[in-house]
């Protein structure tokens, strides 16, 4: 009888998985467009996510959900996994990144959303004006 195969497919699974986690951000672009779009009140919640995520529209919609949701109250992760479609191991990725950013907060069990990535984009822009002067 053959020896059983053996396969590095879990080693490189946890190391996909671990690169993905330590990359878990928002990079937010700002487009020249968006103040016109902010100002004529066509800029949405879905815009802003695509600013921020480089991934599919499905993905997109379910960030969309997920930061709606918090708008409404702070949710537990659970509540979030059903709210948003998401497989734990996405939805844990996408909180992630959203935590990192500043976009939300953790307090406690529950995520909420933050303040702290308004305050930064203030200051980069607030620097900006006063670097450019």
């Amino acid at each position: 009888m053959p020896a059983p195969k053996t396969t590095d497919k879990p080693a490189k699974t946890r190391e996909h998985y671990v690169r993905q986690r330590d990359s878990s951000f928002v990079y937010y672009r700002v487009r020249a467009d968006d103040a016109a779009r902010t100002a004529a009140n066509a800029f949405n919640i879905y815009d802003f996510v695509s600013n921020a995520f480089a991934f599919s529209p499905k993905r997109k919609e379910a960030f969309v959900r997920v930061l709606e949701a918090l708008r409404e109250k702070p949710q537990g992760f659970t509540e979030l996994m059903e709210t948003s479609g998401l497989a734990r191991s996405a939805l844990y990725l996408l909180v992630l990144s959203l935590e990192r950013s500043g976009l939300v907060r953790k307090e406690g069990r529950k995520y909420a959303l933050s303040d702290a990535f308004s305050s930064s984009a203030e200051a980069s822009a607030a620097w900006w004006k006063r670097w450019k002067a």
